[in-house]
């Protein structure tokens, strides 16, 4: 009888063995390239708690020369991004002919309907979004709310907050205005509507690395967000923090034109002479500083011959994507700079549009867009150009 147990035992191991390697191999069995599917050049993921209207993605898609980027014509009617915004939290505001805006997805669904009159970059699950009041013919009064990415409204602003990029949610910030007289005071609000830096004028640009450009009357500086001064008002014009950096300008007053580079302790990183003042983009990111000098010392009022250098430098001033030789006709960034390892940049001439280049300095996506994004990290752009939106992808 014992040994009929022990037997019976050993059959059913065997079963159960056998089974499991069996499933085993059924797991790990190669798939036949002859019948496997190609991936979708667009994302299938969704947003939970929102209705995406119809997919408005043709088939019409590209790649790139260098087979990195693929680039999907939307079906839509004359939509394009927003200005200075981005895909991010998986979103990016986009605007219509009537210049109402609302959100778009990686897949080419509007997934927040456009009908704000202002939107900017969603930041840890939060945008800031605002509507004109039309009672109002000078554009002042606006009522702002913060809304989810079900494009529900979760808090009402007091103050206005214009729902630009000088809104976006930045490092859980917003900032906000309130109107005095002929002049606007302007403090920062956090994402539940408290106030964490009292009203005050003088600022003059975004809030970054937790300080602040602004203006005392006489010379420019930083503050924190307390408003309390953090780096001295010595300089005569500003940047904002971008990645621990400013730029910042001084002794052209005293015709030395100089320029340079702060970290957040008020150090000069790198210092420049017989250079203009710098007006455009500086981006700073993925260890990459956009730079557009122009010296002076070759410009005289009768004649427009000058010398520029336009490139990336890293943060000892070492030119690292030369753009002034190799690719004359780039002459503008956007704010971000690279990301993902590409940056969207503006050609020299009459037409001025945008395309994208790599960290060689090679040209990926010609500049024949009107409008374009930086990538976002996860490898996603908006470009338009004649009535129509495409959808770029980093595939490779």
């Amino acid at each position: 009888m014992r040994r009929k147990v022990i037997l019976m035992i050993s059959v059913l191991m065997l079963i159960f063995f056998s089974a499991c390697s069996d499933e085993s191999v059924s797991q790990n069995t190669s798939v036949d390239p002859s019948n496997a599917q190609p991936p979708s050049p667009i994302p299938t993921g969704e947003f939970s708690g929102v209705e995406p209207t119809e997919p408005i993605y043709t088939e019409n898609v590209t790649l790139t020369s260098d087979g990195m980027i693929s680039i999907t014509e939307l079906s839509t009617e004359d939509i394009r991004p927003w200005d200075d915004c981005y895909f991010s939290d998986g979103l990016c505001a986009v605007i219509d002919s009537n210049q109402k805006g609302g959100y778009i997805n990686t897949r080419g669904e509007i997934v927040i309907p456009l009908e704000w009159d202002f939107v900017s970059n969603f930041s840890d699950g939060l945008a800031v979004v605002a509507d004109k009041n039309p009672d109002d013919p000078l554009g002042f009064a606006i009522t702002s709310y913060i809304i989810n990415k079900d494009g529900t409204v979760v808090h009402e602003i007091e103050h206005d907050a214009l729902a630009t990029s000088w809104s976006s949610i930045n490092d859980g910030l917003i900032w906000v205005r309130r109107r005095e007289a002929m002049e606007f005071d302007t403090g920062f609000i956090n994402t539940s509507g408290e106030l964490i830096m009292p009203f005050r004028i003088g600022i003059t640009g975004f809030l970054g690395n937790g300080l602040i450009p602004a203006y005392n009357g006489t010379a420019y500086g930083f503050i924190d967000i307390t408003g309390a001064d953090a780096i001295p008002f010595d300089y005569e014009m500003t940047g904002e923090f971008q990645n621990g950096i400013a730029p910042v300008h001084f002794g052209h007053r005293a015709g030395r034109h100089e320029m340079g580079l702060i970290d957040t302790d008020g150090y000069l990183l790198i210092r420049w002479s017989s250079v203009s003042p710098y007006t455009g983009n500086m981006p700073r990111n993925e260890g990459l500083i956009g730079l557009r000098l122009y010296d002076v010392e070759q410009f005289t009022t009768t004649t427009s011959d000058g010398m520029w250098t336009i490139g990336f430098i890293d943060k000892t001033g070492t030119m690292i994507v030369p753009l002034d030789s190799a690719n004359p006709q780039i002459f503008e960034f956007d704010r971000v700079g690279f990301s993902s390892g590409y940056a969207a940049v503006m050609g020299l001439g009459d037409s001025q549009r945008w395309g994208y280049i790599d960290k060689f300095g090679s040209i990926v996506v010609p500049p024949e867009y009107s409008k374009a994004t930086a990538f976002s990290e996860d490898g996603f752009a908006l470009a338009y150009k004649v009535g129509k939106l495409y959808l770029l992808e980093i595939v490779n």
